[in-house]
């Protein structure tokens, strides 16, 4: 039942025994979403795995609503074609909210910073109010990390290694907004996220049925410990875009540096 406590897990349940027919596809569910991932050489298979899914519903008294459903199709660079229209009368789209992040289907993530700034941009209105009927500084402070900055950081370590640097420059302008209507401290965004990803790794570490836990690389195996480490994961192929790699590498780079 969504809306209530425990709509997410009794999701969990009920979509346990949803599988991909073929073994090169990937579902990813989370909460109440599902998503059907199929690299290009299975883009035949795609038919197949939703014929699977509206028989999986009908089982569970469930009914696939095409309507909802959205296609995004990611091509690789220079090699894109005209692609047959979408299955079962689908939406093809060229943006996808995916847990609450704008992605597009060239992975630019400037529509989610448009977003998140618009929202933001309308939350100082209200810090505006509390400030003239006589909020402290201090309280004004607090109040802003808790929305405007708060929104900002939301699922940040995802995005923000897909972000231009058009993009990163309106969130930084944007702090600098807050900081000169006195609503924050003077901050730049690269000072908010580090932390932040470095407590979503500590959670990662200490937590081994973490949801992020198998998508990172296995732990070093070390027969001597001569100095402390920030964390003992095998380093992957370095990339700054992705938060796994970015996060190991940084952490790593910074234990040899002191």
């Amino acid at each position: 039942m969504q809306g209530s406590g425990v709509g997410p897990s009794e999701f969990d349940v009920c979509a346990s025994d949803l599988h991909p027919h073929h073994k090169e596809n990937l579902y990813v569910k989370f909460a109440d979403d599902t998503y059907l991932l199929v690299g290009s050489n299975m883009r035949h298979t795609v038919c197949e795995e939703l014929d699977g899914v509206k028989k999986w519903a009908e089982l569970n008294n469930l009914k696939l609503n095409t309507d909802k459903s959205k296609e995004m199709l990611i091509p690789k660079s220079g090699r894109w074609t005209v692609p047959e229209p979408p299955p079962l009368g689908m939406e093809r789209v060229s943006e996808l909210k995916i847990l609450g992040v704008l992605f597009t289907n060239d992975l630019s993530v400037t529509s989610h910073v448009d977003d998140i700034i618009s929202k933001c941009a309308s939350s100082t209105y209200a810090l505006r109010i509390l400030r003239a009927n006589g909020l402290q500084d201090n309280a004004l402070f607090t109040v802003c990390n808790a929305t405007a900055i708060s929104r900002l950081l939301y699922a940040a370590p995802a995005w923000w290694g897909c972000a231009s640097a058009a993009d990163r420059e309106r969130v930084d302008r944007f702090l600098r907004k807050l900081h000169r209507a006195g609503y924050s401290h003077k901050v730049n965004f690269d000072d908010l996220i580090k932390p932040a990803e470095k407590k979503l790794l500590c959670k990662v570490k200490n937590n081994e049925c973490h949801v992020l836990r198998p998508l990172f690389p296995p732990l070093a195996q070390r027969s001597h410990s001569l100095r402390p480490r920030a964390h003992d994961f095998v380093l992957p192929r370095k990339d700054d875009k992705n938060y796994i790699p970015r996060i190991l590498y940084r952490l790593s780079n910074s234990v040899i540096k002191s």
